[in-house]
């Protein structure tokens, strides 16, 4: 089958009937060479990468120039079945072919029209065709970045990505039991990941085995974070996360339980981002499989991949995908505020155009009920979902709450 599409400034609509039916061929017709050109050169690359056989052809047409039915009639010549996808696409250039339609009458062709959710089909050609057993697209995180002229420069590994429903599982209980510490004080628990990723960066760590004494704290300047320790680390050990906790003498020692704490701990704020990505990758559709095609957490985006430009580089704290669809969601545990909705919103439309979906998860807004009314209006404004107090939801409403995005 050959697909014909007219070029959408979306992606989303140029590869939604490719991928949908699996096209031998495809051919993408856009007004200016090289930009028809650059776009059917990133296509080409998606598909390859998926080990699909499949063409791209590039058609300049330039409405006025007297040739544009010519031009378009010529892309029937060859005998095969059309699917011409009408969905999206430059209105002047869906007239014209819709005109060469008529003037070329093919064999066996189908038009492809109404949206992405809802499919229509009006037989085009001389001999009734059968409709294509389409299924469903999808795009993965990478994906999506590539095709908007980014790059992903780096992302938060936990060893999450391939495993199974009950390994995930152990990850969350594990996750679960440093959430229930941090859900009655968050900032206690940032400024203690901090004491601790201090610490270990002055060479305080020894595979998963810290160590710290309250002399070298004080030469440090961390006397401070030490004493925190002595009431934040007992209600690690007794939660099975800190193993073999020692605090005598002026020393303080203990073993992270595994690596995936040792993680959580020592980066403040990562691990409300950990519980979305995680409760993300346990969200199942009716279906009763898995709702997000795929998940990243800690996704650093290089805008024009060039990394060595700091100002070129965002972060997004997890970043899914559902079908074509991508959804950015920004994790804050404690306060916001509003520049934190800018940011948001510009980092979706760059990365995801206009089909992306947003979302800001909080512990906490402002504090105070006027400007968190305002903080609201202005997330409306800019098309983002709040999903504030998570911390007092159950695991059961996280899911919910994504699966609503």
């Amino acid at each position: 089958m050959t697909v014909i599409e007219v070029l959408d400034k979306s992606s989303v609509e140029n590869l939604y009937a490719p991928l949908s039916y699996s096209a031998r061929r495809v051919i993408y017709i856009g007004r200016d060479a090289k930009e028809t050109e650059r776009e059917c050169r990133v296509y080409r690359a998606l598909f390859a990468a998926r080990g699909m056989q499949t063409e791209v052809v590039a058609v300049t047409v330039t409405p006025g120039s007297g040739r544009e039915i010519e031009t378009l009639t010529a892309l029937f010549e060859r005998p095969d079945s059309y699917l011409i996808d009408l969905v999206g696409g430059d209105e002047t250039l869906l007239f014209l072919l819709g005109r060469a339609i008529e003037s070329a009458k093919p064999q066996h062709a189908l038009v492809h029209y109404g949206s992405m959710t809802t499919h229509r089909f009006l037989p085009a050609g001389q001999t009734p065709t059968a409709l294509p057993r389409g299924h469903r697209p999808y795009l993965t995180v990478a994906e999506t970045v590539a095709l908007h002229g980014g790059r992903i420069a780096g992302a938060t590994d936990v060893g999450a990505a391939g495993r199974g429903h009950d390994e995930i599982c152990a990850l969350i209980a594990d996750l679960d039991a440093m959430w229930e510490i941090s859900r009655g004080d968050s900032a206690a628990w940032n400024r203690n990941a901090d004491g601790l990723a201090a610490f270990e960066a002055l060479g305080c760590r020894r595979g998963m085995t810290f160590s710290v004494s309250q002399t070298f704290a004080k030469e440090k300047k961390r006397a401070d974070a030490y004493i925190r320790l002595h009431s934040f680390l007992p209600r690690l050990a007794a939660a099975g996360l800190a193993e073999d906790l020692v605090m005598r003498q002026g020393r303080v020692s203990f073993r992270y339980k595994n690596r995936f704490v040792h993680t959580c701990l020592c980066r403040a704020g990562l691990l409300l981002e950990l519980k979305i990505y995680l409760s993300a990758l346990l969200t199942k559709g009716a279906d009763g499989k898995p709702l997000f095609d795929d998940a990243m957490t800690g996704v650093v985006l290089d805008w024009d991949r060039r990394t060595r430009e700091a100002a070129s580089v965002n972060e997004i704290d997890v970043l899914l995908t559902r079908g074509m669809i991508p959804i950015f969601i920004s994790c804050k545990n404690g306060g916001c505020g509003e520049d934190e909705l800018y940011k948001l919103a510009a980092v979706a439309a760059r990365f995801g155009g206009r089909f992306a979906k947003k979302a800001l998860v909080a512990t906490g807004m402002s504090g105070s009920p006027a400007r968190d009314a305002y903080f609201t209006r202005r997330a409306a404004d800019l098309g983002i979902r709040l999903i504030p107090a998570v911390h007092t939801l159950s695991q059961a409403e996280i899911c919910a709450a994504l699966a609503s995005l």
